[in-house]
């Protein structure tokens, strides 16, 4: 029972004799790294072999700080035999027989697919769909964060807003697809423009706007050399199925 539960919750588990430095492991902890693990007790310092090297230090200060009868919870990434790297949430408990002797109870379940599932929600959330750029929310924070930092050092900020007629009429002409591929079009003349110190954003439907980055000088003068720069760039023609338009 013990194997199908862990099956079906993609968790592991082991019991640790912290006084002599041995563990038991289940079949499911063997199953979430990708290898038959010994039935009997190994030494446990061997579970760390599956944690990065990177975080070995981090497991394991936490076990070494556990209390007596005090559950904790954490997170960190274990390694799998094929190279693979997955998400756990780790439990534990430490606790001391009536012998005085000192065991350890681990379970390790795999939360990679919602992890990922947070990613997406958070991408979706900040990200335009259709262009990958930044949208409204994402660039509203990014405004909001640069008007609190002028607060306490003032600085010019400068925001760009364009407006591109021809997304929107594509979208209503010739279908959503065309509006769309007009949008990815604009979107990569924008990201090439601005760099990396820059927000490029999408605000919705032929609406977009470049937040210019710190560090450029004059915001002034690099503010019009970078409008001439994106009207220079959506004056040449996108070429559309057999089609040519001016952004």
């Amino acid at each position: 029972m013990l194997a199908q539960a862990e099956g079906m919750c993609r968790t592991g588990s082991a019991e640790l004799d912290l006084d002599q430095g041995l563990a038991v492991v289940s079949r499911g902890l063997g199953a979430l790294i990708g290898r038959t693990l010994p039935v009997g007790g190994i030494a446990a310092w061997r579970l760390l072999r599956w944690v990065p090297s990177e975080e070995r230090g981090y497991v394991a200060s936490i076990w070494g700080a556990a209390i007596d009868d005090e559950p904790f919870e954490f997170q960190h990434r274990l390694m799998r035999v094929d190279g693979s790297r997955l998400e756990v949430l780790h439990r534990g408990m430490v606790e001391t027989g009536p012998d005085g002797r000192r065991h350890g109870y681990l379970i390790l379940q795999d939360i990679t697919a919602q992890r990922e599932a947070e990613h997406r929600i958070q991408e979706l959330a900040n990200q335009d769909e259709v262009t990958g750029l930044a949208n409204r929310n994402q660039l509203l924070d990014r405004l909001d964060a640069a008007v609190h930092a002028a607060s306490w050092d003032p600085r010019p900020i400068t925001l760009l807003s364009i407006h591109i007629e021809q997304i929107d009429q594509l979208s209503q002409s010739m279908g959503y697809g065309a509006g769309d591929a007009m949008a990815m079009a604009v979107a990569a003349r924008l990201s090439a423009l601005g760099g990396a110190e820059h927000v490029v954003a999408r605000v919705g439907g032929g609406e977009f706007a470049v937040l210019m980055g710190e560090g450029q000088g004059d915001q002034g003068t690099a503010g019009r050399e970078l409008a001439q720069r994106v009207v220079q760039a959506l004056s040449r023609p996108e070429r559309l199925g057999f089609a040519e338009i001016v952004p």
